[in-house]
């Protein structure tokens, strides 16, 4: 009889360390540019942002909606929009002869609005013109959930911006990071998701 033991998942903890977002930031071209800044703004994951269309910006509300289609968790999510986040849509709005993209374009798409299904190869080379060594996309997600944790926002409200069903599950994720980084925050500029 073979026993195959499964060892638990190690959680992890790569968040960007200062002058880190800078480099990124300026290795990027636009359109991953983009979708860093978004990133970094409401923790969302790589697939909620590339199946990100128009008509889930609801500028009235100043928020962004995502149906339980297109949440890993199946659950219905409302993501703020900042005003970081609000000036970066706005220029991401229109298509090359002025013209307001469709509500079915997508909001990361390429100039025309069409769905574009990948970035590793972007993001490998960005973060090798950036310096960059051992960073995902989706640390991204932990550091702005990290951030809000960071800012005094009640943990119930980072649970609802991640989409975790559980509060635990924001506890356990984001455990000690809050402590182990707050005084490391001096060069890099706090993005409330709120």
């Amino acid at each position: 009889v073979t026993i195959v033991r499964r060892f638990p998942e190690l959680a992890r903890e790569r968040r960007l360390e200062p002058g880190e977002e800078a480099r990124l930031l300026a290795a990027c071209g636009p359109h991953l540019r983009a979708m860093v800044e978004a990133a970094l703004e409401t923790a969302c994951r790589l697939g909620e942002l590339l199946s990100l269309q128009w008509r889930q910006v609801r500028w009235t509300q100043n928020e962004i909606h995502l149906p339980a289609g297109k949440t890993k968790s199946r659950r219905t999510r409302i993501v703020p929009i900042s005003q970081r986040l609000h000036a970066m849509l706005e220029m991401r709005r229109h298509d090359p002869d002025g013209e307001v993209l469709g509500p079915d374009a997508y909001v990361f798409g390429n100039v025309l609005g069409e769905r574009v299904k990948s970035i590793k190869t972007a993001w490998r080379l960005t973060c090798a013109r950036a310096q960059i060594t051992g960073l995902h996309f989706h640390d991204l997600r932990r550091e702005a959930a990290s951030r809000l944790l960071e800012g005094d926002v009640p943990e119930h409200h980072a649970q609802e911006v991640l989409g975790h069903a559980n509060l635990s599950t924001t506890s356990r994720d984001l455990a000690g990071r809050r402590s182990t980084r707050l005084n490391s925050n001096h060069d890099r500029t706090s993005h409330a998701v709120c």
